[in-house]
């Protein structure tokens, strides 16, 4: 209730085509594109797994758009280039096994993984989540998988580094990867804040939507009342240098 908020469809998943956006840039052209037909300058931008790696290239693209990022276990990407082409081969052969033998049976043996292993602690959830594959075209998903693999990214690591937008990551305390990517990327760059989820594993934004909405809008309250007394500050700081000069006769006093 507190703010305008915008979900966007990833490109190749529910309504958004693979094409036009079927690249990182292009992708990231497209997310702009969406704020600036709603008016929206700057934006607070959250995004979940992929969706974090798209946040990220808006960072790297076009960072003067974001008022800051949340990014839920999200991966940076590979520093090694024999890494990326073994994962590219790795999500290649995924999106394969999609189209041939469905979306439904890739998500089931998905859902089976270490890392989601608590979402079988909520009843009712998996199967929620089975019934919105309903909107999903396979082949586009496959071809999304494939196209915007870690394996086709540069290492958003580096870009963290110089990032000139404030960043919040979110990993879930059972998720031990990227836990530790959390706490690396804490001890690598000093704007970044993290913070753990307990009892939740990758999907935390399903396991406690509760608990992650409202560290979202308290990140993004702290961040506008910052800048609010930046502003401010920048203000006083200026009035004084004004008084001084005006006081040593080196600039003319206001009309």
């Amino acid at each position: 209730d507190e703010y305008f908020c915008v979900a966007i469809d990833l490109p190749g998943h529910g309504q958004s085509p693979l094409t036009p956006f079927d690249s990182w840039e292009r992708a990231v052209d497209g997310i702009v594109s969406v704020a600036e037909q709603l008016g929206i300058e700057k934006f607070h931008l959250v995004g979940y797994s992929m969706g974090a790696r798209f946040a990220m290239a808006v960072m790297a693209y076009a960072c003067e758009r974001l008022a800051s990022s949340v990014l839920i276990s999200g991966f940076p990407g590979y520093k090694r280039e024999l890494a990326r082409i073994q994962r590219r081969e790795v999500d290649e052969r995924l999106a394969e096994h999609i189209k041939v033998y469905g979306l439904d049976a890739f998500m089931d043996a998905w859902y089976q993984m270490g890392m989601f292993r608590s979402l079988h602690w909520h009843p009712g959830l998996l199967e929620r989540l089975r019934a919105r594959r309903i909107h999903r075209d396979q082949n586009a998903v496959a071809e999304a998988l494939s196209i915007f693999s870690p394996g086709n990214m540069p290492f958003w690591g580096d870009l963290l580094a110089d990032a000139q937008v404030s960043v919040m990551y979110m990993a879930g305390e059972i998720d031990d990867k990227y836990c530790g990517i959390l706490q690396q990327l804490m001890a690598d760059f000093s704007h970044i804040h993290g913070l753990i989820i307990p009892a939740c594993s990758h999907a935390i934004h399903l396991e406690r939507p509760d608990i992650v909405a409202e560290e979202i809008a308290h990140w993004v309250t702290g961040i506008l009342f910052w800048e609010l007394w930046h502003f401010e500050l920048e203000d006083e700081l200026l009035v004084e240098v004004e008084d001084e000069l005006q006081s040593k006769e080196i600039l003319p006093a206001r009309r």
